[in-house]
C-alpha cells in the first residue's frame, strides 16, 4: 500500500513496508504524489511490478536523455516543445526564470556537504522501485518517459535521471548505460571533486565547544553498535556549511577569495549590521534513519524561526543566497543543491570512518539510544563571526581558511 502524511516541512510516504522521510518542498504541489497526503484509508495494495525477465540487444536509439535545465535558455518554451519533461524539484521564481513546478520525478532526497551523492542515487532508485511495487500506473507513466529528453540540475554528473533510464530499460528488457547524452553533445566528463565549501564557523564559541566536548564523553561511553571515535567532528572543525566548491586551480580559488572579499558590504547591509545568532537545539538523522545513522546532526534555529530540520530562513539564508550567487555568477563550481539546503551542524559523519571499512561502503551506527537520552539536547545560541572559505580536509587544529569575511 503507499499512503502519504505531510508534517509540515516533512512528509513520510509508506510504500509497502517501506517508510520514506523526504523533504515536502520537493513533492509537487497538485501532483500524484500530494494527491494521497493525510488520507484517513490508504489505498489497498497492488500487485508488484515485474520486470521484463530476459534482456534484449542495446536499443540503436536513446531510451531517454539527460539534460542540465541551467544550459535550457528558457525553460518556458523548452517546456512547450513535445518530448521534453522536466524532471527536477520545484524551483521559485528569479530574475531570469519563472517559477518551475515541482515534478514528480523529482529526488525527493538531499545531497549534502556531509552526505554523498551515490548515497542519495540509491535511495532515489530505491523509492521509486517502491513506488513500482505498490502504485498500478507509475510502470505506465515511467515508460511513458522513453524517447523524451530530460532536463535535471545534475547532468552531466551522475543522478537520478540516470536512474529513471535504466528503470525503463530493466522494464522494457533491454540494456543501457547509466548515462545516455545526446547525438550533439560530448560525453560527459568525470564528476568535479570538492575542493573548499563556505561556511559560517562555530568553534570559536568556548561554550559550544565545552558542551559538545561534553556531549562526545557522553557518545563514547554509550557503546553504540558500528560507532568509532574517528567519526566524531572535532570542536574546532564545527561550522554550518552554505556552499561546496570545487576549485581546481590557483586562479579559480583567487577568484573565490576576490569574490567572498567583494560581498562582505553586500552581507553586512542584508544584516543591518546586526549580529547574527543561531541556536543550536535538537539531535536528528540528516542522512539514514535512527537504527542505521551516518549523519547526526545538531538542528539550527534562526533568529526566532522554529524549525527542526534547520529550514534555510531569515537572516543566515539571505547570506547564504549572497554567497552562493556571488559564486555563481563568477562562474565558480558551486557543486550542492541549493535548493534543499538546510543550516546543520554535523556530529558524527560515517564517511569520516578511519580506517576505513574493508568492504569501501559505509557502516552505519545505531543512534536510536542516543537520540533518545538526548531528545531535549539544546546547546543555546551561539554568535556567528565571519563567513569563511576552508579548503576541504582537516587535522584537530581545524580547516585550513583561505578567506573570511567578519559580520557585525
Amino acid at each position: 500500500m503507499s499512503f502519504y502524511r505531510a508534517y509540515d516541512d516533512v512528509t513520510l510516504i509508506t510504500l509497502g513496508d517501506r517508510v520514506f522521510r523526504v523533504a515536502t518542498s520537493s513533492l509537487p504541489e497538485n501532483g500524484r504524489l500530494r494527491s494521497g497526503s493525510n488520507k484517513s484509508t490508504p489505498p489497498g495494495p497492488s500487485a508488484p511490478v515485474s520486470f521484463a525477465p530476459a534482456p534484449a540487444p542495446t536499443p540503436s536509439a536513446p531510451l531517454a536523455t539527460v539534460v542540465n535545465t541551467k544550459n535550457i535558455k528558457n525553460i518556458s518554451e523548452w517546456l512547450k516543445q513535445p518530448g521534453n519533461v522536466y524532471i527536477g524539484r520545484g524551483m521559485p521564481a528569479t530574475d531570469r526564470r519563472p517559477t518551475i513546478p515541482a515534478s514528480e520525478w523529482g529526488n525527493p532526497f538531499k545531497i549534502a556537504a556531509d552526505s554523498s551523492r551515490e548515497l542519495v542515487i540509491a535511495q532515489y532508485e530505491e523509492y521509486i522501485r517502491a513506488r513500482l511495487d505498490v502504485e498500478p500506473d507509475v510502470k505506465d507513466r515511467l515508460l511513458a518517459l522513453e524517447g523524451k529528453t530530460l532536463a535535471c540540475w545534475c547532468a552531466p554528473l551522475a543522478c537520478h535521471g540516470d536512474v529513471i533510464v535504466r528503470l525503463i530499460a530493466e522494464l522494457k528488457g533491454e540494456k543501457t548505460s547509466s548515462v545516455v547524452p545526446s547525438a550533439s553533445e560530448p560525453p560527459p566528463a568525470p564528476p568535479p571533486l570538492p575542493t573548499h565549501f563556505v561556511c559560517l564557523p562555530l568553534s570559536d564559541d568556548p561554550n559550544l565547544t565545552r558542551r559538545v566536548t561534553s556531549l562526545y564523553s557522553d557518545i563514547r561511553s554509550m557503546n553504540l553498535k558500528g560507532f568509532h571515535d574517528s567519526l566524531l567532528v572535532h570542536p574546532n572543525r564545527l561550522h554550518l556549511t552554505l556552499a561546496v566548491c570545487s576549485l581546481q586551480s590557483d586562479i579559480d580559488v583567487d577568484r573565490a577569495r576576490k569574490v567572498l572579499r567583494g560581498l562582505a558590504s553586500r552581507v553586512y547591509d542584508a544584516l543591518l549590521t546586526r549580529t547574527l545568532l543561531v541556536r543550536l537545539r535538537g539531535l536528528g538523522v540528516m542522512v539514514g534513519t535512527g537504527e542505521a545513522a551516518h549523519v547526526v546532526n545538531v538542528g539550527v534555529h534562526e533568529d526566532g524561526y522554529v524549525d527542526g530540520a534547520g529550514q534555510m530562513e531569515g537572516r543566515a539564508a539571505t547570506v547564504a543566497a549572497i554567497v552562493r550567487s556571488g559564486l555563481v555568477e563568477a562562474g565558480l563550481d558551486v557543486l550542492d543543491d541549493e535548493r534543499d539546503l538546510k543550516l546543520h551542524m554535523t556530529i558524527f559523519n560515517t564517511l569520516y570512518r578511519q580506517p576505513p571499512a574493508s568492504s569501501g561502503g559505509r557502516t552505519p551506527i545505531d543512534a536510536r539510544g542516543l537520540l533518545k537520552k538526548h531528545s531535549g539536547l539544546d546547546f543555546g545560541t551561539v554568535r556567528v563571526g565571519s563567513v569563511t572559505l576552508c579548503q576541504m580536509g582537516a587535522d584537530e587544529s581545524g580547516y585550513t581558511v583561505v578567506e573570511k569575511i567578519s559580520l557585525p
